[in-house]
């Protein structure tokens, strides 16, 4: 009985340290030298509207900072599959870049099918005259309502 307490207590110790190591190499897969932290997701108006909302965080102020492109994926059978929908692009969207150390807004809002789900992998960038960084983030999908 204490040896098989002994091995449950190390198996969970174990995994206690595996997940440990994997929210490290997580956080670090999410940084880099323009960006510290961000992320993105999507909300259903009505309408049939979705917006993307986003949270860069920068390491310094930076003349750009925001969500340089969004490429957009629709499922119209529950989400078991998903197809190429749009790509938006900063150049044509003012509100999908800032400037400063921070950017929290919504990004975009499209029209999409009522009842159709709709992801996107939103990519978070910041840049300076020195150099730049985008990372993308890949939303949850949510469902266009009426």
């Amino acid at each position: 009985m204490r040896n098989a307490f002994k091995k449950v207590l190390c198996l969970a110790f174990a995994l206690c340290l595996l997940s440990a190591f994997a929210s490290a190499s997580g956080a670090a897969a999410r940084s880099s030298d323009y960006l510290s932290a961000y992320r993105a997701s999507l909300s259903a108006g009505s309408g049939g509207d979705i917006s993307v909302y986003a949270v860069v965080m920068g390491r310094k102020s930076y003349p750009e900072i925001g969500v340089s492109r969004i490429d957009v994926y629709e499922s119209s059978n529950d989400g078991k599959s998903f197809s190429y929908y749009d790509t938006f692009y900063s150049d044509d969207y003012s509100s999908m870049m800032g400037t400063g150390s921070y950017y929290s807004k919504y990004a975009l809002t499209f029209t999409g099918t009522v009842g159709n789900q709709y992801k996107a992998t939103v990519y978070c960038y910041a840049g300076d005259e020195n150099g730049s960084d985008a990372k993308p983030y890949s939303t949850t999908a949510v469902t266009a309502k009426r």
